[in-house]
C-alpha cells in the first residue's frame, strides 16, 4: 500500500480521539504551569537558552558560526513566526509545547484508530500519553522533531508511507536524530512494497522460476513528496541563513 492516500475522511472514532487526546494534553499542560513555567528551567534550563537562540538569530547572529547551536535550522525559522506572533516570552513558549501537543495528538489518534485498538489498547494510550506527549519539552527542535513524528506514525499506519516519509524528512531538518532512524526504516519498506515478483516472461509465457523487477514508478511516486520537502527545506533555510550553518 506504500504511497496510497488515505481515506478521504476522518472518520468519527478518530474525531474523538482527537478530542480525548487533546482533553488530556491540555490538562495536563494546566496542572504542569507552575513547573514548566518555574524560574528555573529558563532561567538555568535549555528552555531559557532557546529564547537567547531566538534573540541573536533576530539581531542577525548566525547559528553555528556566532554562536554554539546543536540542532536543525527549521525550528529557528519557526520560532521567529511564532514568536514573531506571541512575543519571545516564557508563556509563548510554552503555549508553543501544548500546540505541539495536541498536533501530536491528532497523530496518535490516527494512529489508535487505523490499528483498530480494543478497549485494553485504548486505554494504554491514554495512561502513557503523558509520558509520550509531556507537557513541555526543552527546545522548539525537541518540539517539531516529536511532532513531525507522531504525524508520520499517522500515516504509516494508514499505509501512506509516501507522506510519512515526507514528514520524516522534515524531522530531520528540526533535530537530526530519531527522523534518520525512522527514514531508514520506512525506505526499506518503501524499496521491499515496490519489488515485484513475477512468473512470466516479457512475452507472457510461464518462466521455470521467479523473476523479480523493481517497480520505479512505483517507487519515484512514493519518494517524490519527500524528494520536494527535502529540496524546498534546503533551499528555504540556506537561504534564510546561508550555506555554512545549514
Amino acid at each position: 500500500r506504500s504511497g496510497l492516500p488515505g481515506p478521504p475522511a476522518e472518520s468519527a472514532p478518530t474525531l474523538r480521539l482527537w478530542v480525548v487526546y487533546s482533553f488530556e494534553v491540555v490538562a495536563l499542560a494546566l496542572l504542569r504551569i507552575p513547573h514548566d513555567l518555574g524560574l528555573f528551567m529558563f532561567a538555568f534550563g535549555d528552555r531559557g537558552s532557546w529564547l537567547v537562540v531566538q534573540y541573536l538569530t533576530t539581531h542577525g547572529y548566525r547559528p553555528t558560526i556566532d554562536f554554539g547551536y546543536p540542532y536543525g535550522l527549521l525550528p529557528i525559522m519557526f520560532g521567529r513566526i511564532w514568536f514573531g506572533l506571541f512575543g519571545l516570552t516564557p508563556v509563548s513558549f510554552d503555549f508553543a509545547m501544548t500546540t505541539g501537543g495536541i498536533a501530536m495528538a491528532w497523530g496518535m489518534a490516527r494512529f489508535a484508530s487505523a490499528m483498530q485498538l480494543g478497549r485494553a489498547g485504548q486505554m494504554l494510550m491514554i495512561v502513557a500519553l503523558p509520558i509520550a506527549i509531556q507537557s513541555s519539552l526543552p527546545s522548539l527542535s525537541h518540539l517539531l522533531e516529536a511532532v513531525m513524528l507522531c504525524l508520520a506514525l499517522g500515516e504509516h499506519s494508514r499505509g501512506n508511507r509516501s507522506a510519512a516519509l515526507a514528514l520524516t524528512v522534515a524531522a530531520c531538518f528540526a533535530k537530526a536524530a530519531l527522523g534518520y532512524l525512522y527514514g531508514f526504516v520506512l525506505v526499506i519498506l518503501i524499496v521491499a512494497d515496490c519489488w515485484r515478483d513475477r512468473r512470466t516472461d516479457d512475452a507472457g509465457h510461464l518462466t521455470a522460476g521467479l523473476k523479480s523487477r523493481m517497480d520505479w514508478i512505483a517507487l519515484r511516486r512514493t519518494v517524490t513528496p519527500a524528494a520536494i520537502t527535502t529540496a524546498l527545506l534546503l533551499a528555504i533555510t540556506a537561504f534564510v541563513y546561508g550555506l555554512r550553518p545549514l
